[in-house]
Order: structure tokens, then C-alpha cells, then sequence
């Protein structure tokens, strides 16, 4: 988009006034209306009305599409965007807009991005950050390490993925599962915080993870998918917390490519049993108590 800048005035009889741009008469006619009722202004902008007081009382950017028609405006002087975007950029992150108090992350632009809000401020309201996308910071070399907030509800698959840099990872508190392929490839990977509210891990998690020494599993998993540990030779210790041993992928894929007589697990006390007995688990090559 084409940014121009306008110092905005309103006359006696309260019409459009623009400086430091130029617009077809016709066209700011067609697109702009404005009105005082009192100490209101009413802003109507494509079918749309915006009532602010004092709204034009400073400079403000206008936003141009490709044909050259307004797209948007924004007030500097306190982020104020009308109408609100379907997509905005924020510290390095573009976001698209899901609904009047959501947002979805899309993709990563910024090298040094290393945490993800909880939310952001568009138009004076917080829109909650609720969703990655699918492969929103795929091979992003540069990143070391990442927290991703509890708000967090649709992770999203190989969110992560090619990240070869990234050697901690954070899952607060509020994330319901770890997503296909999250951590896919991630070569560097050594640490990773999954909380106890996660209760499903899909499959290639951690595809990849060469890494990756050890790991504790949340007492809330439920279930895992197929090939979750592929291609992580340095894995030797697993902690599950789950005082019931997780389902396994019908197919038995679970742990494919991976050596479990090469790994100690660790489970809660009184629990070891329950373990040896159970498919897919017993095939460690130590299972002992907390």
C-alpha cells in the first residue's frame, strides 16, 4: 500500500480539508464524508460511519490500495486505525484479525523475535492472541529461543519447523496440545517446558529434535501420535507425570524410529507397574519411580 500524509483541518461549514497530498476531488467526495453534530465529528468512509470526538485533530496517514482508492486511516498520536485492518504488524509479527477481540499469528518478519504476547492493542481494545498459523516461523534461523502464552489455543503445525537455532521453548500454562510437526527439525532444540494442561501430542512433534537429552511429559497427557520422537538419538531420559500411561497411536507408530532400549523413564511413584504393563511403554529399557 501507498502512504500519504494528511494535516487535516475542518472549515466553518466543516468540510474534508487536506494538505501534503493529492486526491481527485471526485474521488474524496465519493470516498469521505464528514459531519459535526455538537461536539462530535462522524466520520463516514465507504459505507461506514466512525463517531470520535475531536477526531481529526491532528495529522493522520492514509493508506491507498493498488488502484489508488483509501484503504484505511490511522492517527499516530494514539494508533488509532478505522476501519479496523484484517492484518497488522506488531514488533515483527504479522497478525491477521480474527474477530473483535482475537488474533491469529501469520508469519514472523523480525530476526531477534523471541516472545509471543498474550495480546495486542488494536483501535484502544486488547484482541487476544488465540492462534498460530501453520508454519508461521518455519526456518527461522535466527530465533534461539521462544515462549508462546497461555492464550494460545490452536498452536498450529510445524509452527517451528527448519528452526535450527532455537534452543529453548516455553509453553505456558493454557495451551491444549502440542501440534503436528511443532518442533520438527529443530536440531538444536535441549529444552522444552510443556504444561500440565496439554493432553494430547500429535505426531513428528519432535521430529528431529537431535538435541534433545531429556524431556518431561505434563500429567495430563492423555495421548500421543505416531513418530513423536523420530530422529532423536541424544533422548536418553523421559519423566511422564501421568499417573496413567498416555494412549499410544492405534497403528503402534508412536515411537518408530526411535530406540527405547537406549531410554530410562521415569514415572510417578507407584506407577512403575502400570508402566511395564502397558503397550508401547514396557519396551523401555529402564522404568523407574520419582
Amino acid at each position: 500500500m501507498r502512504k500519504e500524509h494528511l494535516d487535516v483541518i475542518f472549515s466553518a461549514d466543516y468540510d474534508f480539508l487536506t494538505g501534503g497530498a493529492v486526491f481527485e476531488e471526485e474521488m474524496m467526495k465519493n470516498t469521505i464524508k464528514v459531519a459535526k453534530t455538537e461536539d462530535f465529528y462522524t466520520f463516514s468512509f465507504s459505507g461506514h460511519t466512525w463517531p470520535k470526538k475531536e477526531l481529526f485533530k491532528d495529522s493522520v496517514f492514509v493508506y491507498l490500495d493498488e488502484t489508488g482508492k483509501i484503504a484505511y486511516v490511522v492517527r499516530p498520536s494514539d494508533g488509532y486505525i478505522f476501519p479496523e485492518p484484517t492484518e497488522v504488524m506488531y514488533n515483527g509479527i504479522l497478525y491477521s484479525v480474527l474477530d473483535s477481540c482475537s488474533v491469529e499469528i501469520k508469519e514472523c518478519t523480525l530476526a531477534n523475535v523471541s516472545a509471543i504476547p498474550d495480546a495486542i492493542i488494536i483501535n484502544d481494545v486488547k484482541h487476544y492472541v488465540t492462534s498460530i498459523s501453520d508454519s508461521a516461523f518455519v526456518n527461522c534461523t535466527s530465533l534461539t529461543s521462544v515462549t508462546i502464552p497461555g492464550s494460545v489455543q490452536k498452536p498450529g503445525m510445524y509452527v517451528f519447523r527448519g528452526c535450527k537455532n532455537l534452543v529453548s521453548a516455553t509453553l505456558q500454562n493454557g495451551i491444549p496440545y502440542i501440534d503436528t510437526g511443532m518442533f520438527c527439525d529443530c536440531e538444536k532444540l535441549t529444552s522444552v517446558s510443556i504444561p500440565e494442561r496439554v493432553t494430547h501430542i500429535w505426531s513428528l512433534a519432535f521430529d528431529g529434535c537431535k538435541s534433545l537429552a531429556t524431556l518431561t511429559l505434563p500429567s495430563g497427557l492423555k495421548k500421543m501420535e505416531g513418530t513423536v520422537f523420530r530422529n532423536c538419538p541424544s533422548l536418553k531420559t523421559i519423566t511422564c507425570l501421568a499417573t496413567m500411561p498416555p494412549a499410544m497411536r492405534a497403528d503402534g507408530t508412536t515411537f518408530n524410529g526411535f530406540d527405547r532400549s537406549q531410554c530410562t523413564l521415569i514415572v510417578p511413584k507407584g506407577c512403575a507397574a502400570k508402566y511395564q504393563a502397558a503397550t508401547g511403554w514396557k519396551e523401555f529399557k529402564e522404568i523407574r519411580e520419582l
